[in-house]
């Protein structure tokens, strides 16, 4: 019982983890976009 808990709970930070690095690749690709196009209106 205790045993599926622990793992429940890994399950849930690695849920987590993977929402984090979403977020970030969301974030660089965001500011990619931005830099390309402030580049290309140049």
């Amino acid at each position: 019982m205790a045993r599926r808990l622990q793992e429940k709970r890994c399950i849930q930070a690695l849920n987590s983890r993977q929402k984090n690095i979403q977020t970030l690749v969301f974030l660089v690709f965001k500011g990619a976009v931005r830099l390309f196009f402030a580049m290309r209106a140049e």
